[in-house]
Parts: C-alpha cells; structure tokens; sequence
C-alpha cells in the first residue's frame, strides 16, 4: 500500500467525508481514517439483534433544493446530478405524540406554530419564545430579539458572556 498522502482525514462523518471529497476532487491524494467499522459518524445507523436499526443522528437534511448548500458541496465534487432528493410530506414529516395530543409537523414555520397552538392553546405565547430561543442558540440572537415582545426579553436573551457560554457549550 503506498503511504505518500497529501492529506490525511481524521474522522469519516459528514465533515471528515465532504472535505476528503473536495480535496480529491482537486486532485490531492487523501487518506480517511475511522476508528469505528462504518464510515458515516452521525450519518449512520446500527442495528441490535439483528431486528432493531437505530439512526444515530441525521433525520433529515435541508438545503437539498436547487442552489441550496447541501446541492452546492455536491456540485463541488460533481456528484450533484447523481444524486436524487425526495421532499419530505409538506403536510406532516414527522408526528410528536404526547399522552392525549398528536401534532403532526408541517413545512414551513407558521403552519408549525398553527399546529402547536392548536394543540397546546395555553402555551400560544411560550410558542413564539421557543422560536426565538431556537434562533438565539442558533447564533442568532438579533433576530431573536425582535421576535420576542420587550417584556420577555431579558427572560430569553442572557447578557453577552452567557450567550457565548450557551452556544458553545449547549444543554441537553
């Protein structure tokens, strides 16, 4: 086996496997190394006693329409006309059942936060600060602001320091 690499890919998840594409697409000889026996890292599945498959991370990928990123890293590797994406049911991609409630979760925002109010009707005001609270842990917490009313604010944005503190090291 020849050992004269121009880069060495620590790691076979979505990142470790992009980078590797790329780089051999500009002509580099890579090497990606994994320490587990399937290459995939969050991307992958695996199975219990042969009956049960677990996915482990990746639901669902967005970005997959013309111009979107995920389209963008293929093109870059040119594998963007080979693969195909199937849009998820726009309707209901997904079920969250709770004793006594089904919501069924729609594309886009606002049928989402229909749906959830519909479901949870005393909640209505906590489901705009949920929204908010994504985008602000999302790095975003401009737009948070303005999604939230003034007097909720200090309630969802932290001062400076722990938002730094909350992004880089979130809860689970």
């Amino acid at each position: 086996m020849d050992r004269d690499w121009d880069v060495i890919v620590v790691g076979s998840g979505l990142g470790g496997l992009t980078a590797a594409a790329y780089l051999s697409a500009l002509g580099r000889r890579v090497l990606v190394l994994e320490q587990h026996y399937i290459a995939g890292g969050n991307a992958s599945v695996f199975r219990r006693k042969r009956m049960f498959e677990f996915d482990v991370g990746t639901h669902y990928l967005a970005q997959c329409e013309p111009g979107g990123n995920v389209r963008t890293i293929l093109r870059g590797v040119g594998l963007e006309d080979v693969v195909e994406f199937l849009e998820m049911d726009p309707d209901g991609f997904d079920t969250i059942v709770f004793p006594g409630v089904c919501v069924r979760m729609p594309k886009g925002w606002e049928r989402y936060r229909e749906r959830l109010v519909q479901a949870f009707p005393e909640q209505a005001e906590g489901v705009g600060r949920y929204r908010a609270s994504i985008y602000y842990r999302a790095g975003c917490p401009e737009f948070a602001i303005r999604l939230c009313e003034t007097s909720v604010r200090s309630a969802v944005l932290p001062d400076a320091a722990t938002r730094r503190t909350m992004i880089a090291e979130p809860r689970m």
